[in-house]
């Protein structure tokens, strides 16, 4: 089951989102993002095996441009939406 942004969470990226954007998106310069309210997992890489381990991976948040959909991903816990375990 996904994991969904709490409002506050939400509220947080947007915060961080829009005190960080410059010149909008990469590919149509739009300024209209919609934050997608359940994060995903970026899988990494077994460094012994060097297959995917769908068991690992970093917590992401993504956003999508309304004008041409162009996706971006950005790391929960460095973007201060979720605080990773301490182990």
């Amino acid at each position: 089951m996904p994991h969904k942004l709490e409002l506050t969470g939400v509220e947080r990226f947007n915060e961080w989102f829009q005190s960080r954007v410059r010149n909008g998106c990469p590919f149509c310069g739009g300024r209209d993002w919609t934050v997608h309210d359940e994060m995903s997992l970026m899988s990494t890489v077994d460094e012994g095996t060097h297959r995917i381990d769908p068991s690992h991976g970093v917590p992401v948040v993504q956003i999508t441009c309304n004008g041409c959909a162009f996706t971006a991903s950005f790391s929960a816990t460095r973007v201060g939406v979720i605080v990773p375990d301490p182990d």
